[in-house]
This record gives C-alpha cells, sequence and structure tokens, in this order.
C-alpha cells in the first residue's frame, strides 16, 4: 500500500512536468521514467524530503513546528552530495518553512542536474512566496512549489496561524497569471472540518488554474484527534470523493488524493479507510 501511494504522488509530478512547457525535454522525460524504472526495480528511494529547516514562520493547528529554533544548517553542496548517493526521482524541500532559507536557491541548484533527475519540489506554506522568489527559484532549477491551502477562504488564516495569508496567496496567483505554466500545485489537508469544502477547494484550483493535490490529515504528529474524521462522516466523505472524481473528467485540472480518488473510494465502500490516524473511532 505504501508502494501504491508513493507511485500515486510521483504521477502527480510526473503528468506535472508532462504539462510544464518551461521545463519540457525528451531528455528530462527519459530520465525520469529511468530514474522511475531503475528505483522500483533497486528498492532506491523514489522520493525524498530534505528538512531543510526546522524554523517556520507560521503556528499550524495540525503540525509539531512552528516559530524559530536553534539549528546547525546543511550546506548546499552537502544537499547535492546527498541527492547523488541517493538517486531519488524526487527531491522535495521542505521545513518548517523552506523559504526562510536565504540561500534556497543555492540548494535548489546544489539539486538540480540539467536534463536529469531528480524532479525538485519546494513545500511551501506561501508566507515568503513572492513573484520575484518564485521566478529566482525556477530558474534555479526548482520544477514545482506545493502550496499549501486548507479552506477556500480566510479561514485557511486562523489554522495556519498567519493573518492575511489567504490574501497573500490569492495575490500571488493573480501576479503569476502571465506565466506560460505556473508550476504551482495547492496541498490540502483533508480533516473534520474542511472535508466538506473538498468540491470547493477543486473549483478554487481551477478558477485559479494550477492543480491540486489532497492529502489525509494524521495525528502522528500532534496526538491532537480533533480532526480526524469520525466513522459517522465516512458516507458523507465518500459522496464527496465521488463528487471529485466527476469533477476530475470535466475539469482540465489535475486533482489528486493520496492513494488516488479511485482507490479511496474502493475502501470507502469497504467501510475501512487505510491511513492512519484519519479516521477516529465514535
Amino acid at each position: 500500500m505504501v508502494k501504491r501511494n508513493v507511485l500515486n504522488i510521483l504521477y502527480v509530478y510526473i503528468e506535472k512536468e508532462k504539462e510544464d512547457r518551461a521545463m519540457r525535454s525528451l531528455s528530462r522525460t527519459i530520465s525520469l521514467a529511468k530514474r522511475a524504472i531503475g528505483n522500483y526495480f533497486t528498492k532506491r528511494s523514489f522520493c525524498v524530503s530534505f528538512e531543510v529547516t526546522f524554523n517556520c514562520n507560521a503556528l499550524c493547528k495540525h503540525c509539531n513546528r512552528g516559530g524559530p529554533v536553534e539549528e546547525q544548517r546543511v550546506t548546499p553542496e552537502r544537499y547535492g552530495e546527498i541527492s547523488r548517493q541517493i538517486k531519488p526521482l524526487v527531491a522535495q524541500l521542505s521545513g518548517g518553512e523552506p523559504l526562510l532559507r536565504n540561500d534556497l536557491e543555492q540548494i535548489v541548484d546544489a539539486l538540480r542536474v540539467p536534463k536529469r533527475a531528480p524532479y525538485i519540489v519546494v513545500i511551501t506554506n506561501g508566507v515568503l512566496l513572492t513573484k520575484e522568489r518564485y521566478r529566482r527559484l525556477r530558474e534555479a532549477g526548482a520544477d514545482r512549489f506545493s502550496l499549501s491551502l486548507d479552506y477556500p477562504d480566510e479561514r485557511h488564516d486562523e489554522f495556519r496561524g498567519v493573518p492575511g495569508l489567504f490574501s497573500r496567496i490569492t495575490t500571488l496567483i493573480k501576479e503569476l497569471s502571465s506565466e506560460n505554466n505556473k508550476a504551482i500545485t495547492l496541498c490540502c489537508v483533508i480533516q473534520s472540518d474542511n472535508f466538506k469544502e473538498l468540491v470547493r477547494m477543486a473549483e478554487l484550483a481551477r478558477e485559479w488554474n494550477v492543480s491540486i493535490t489532497f492529502s489525509a490529515y494524521t495525528c502522528l504528529r500532534t496526538n491532537d484527534e480533533s480532526f480526524m474524521l469520525s466513522s459517522e462522516e465516512l458516507e458523507e466523505f465518500r459522496e464527496i470523493v465521488e463528487r471529485l472524481l466527476d469533477f476530475n473528467k470535466n475539469t482540465k485540472i489535475s486533482i489528486h488524493l493520496i492513494m488516488s480518488l479511485n482507490l479511496c473510494l474502493i475502501f470507502l465502500k469497504m467501510d475501512t479507510f487505510p491511513i492512519a490516524g484519519m479516521v477516529r473511532d465514535s
């Protein structure tokens, strides 16, 4: 199951790579395909997440990070060395909040291998992501930005502990409207107080002309079960997943649930859900 989940995540990235005109090349596509096949048979990691800092400028309710911490930081060159040793298909830069590092462009450049794997993803809450920083990171070699968004309105501010964050993200998306291909995927964490908004989130992604990925909340970081779906809510959640499947058939944007919407629906119809920490006992 874990391997299938990872392959679904990688499918999102590979599909977006094919759509991205600025980064598209035959040799790059072949390299990504070869890396995926090679790592599968050699049991190497498909996706590696480098937590480049533990510092974060948000106070997200579902996370155990937040606020400043003292830390010793790995150099950009060292990240490049580790990536070349591990040889992942996808290299994610996360945290904490990776954009707090002023040398993030250098880290991306150290990971980048021109026209070859890995596919580089920057995971951000969007607080520090401006049009200018977006372009600098793209020029350094970032293929995609995974931008956290859990609500289709200002409720996102309160959940992430950053006033004005939803407005800031909205402004950024509008500023990037002139880009040939916005290399942005919204990342929404499914939880008890937002799962009814998932279709609206997909509609918002369509309006913004970006893709969206849904992942399941887990209490493993915080031991907070209040955001977990109850067993009584699973039927309504199943109906929402079906609506998302229908929506995905009739739109050009990419919508993905971390183990695929179709597989998710199968488990829901079996009255079970195989993601630890997502569903709480009544």
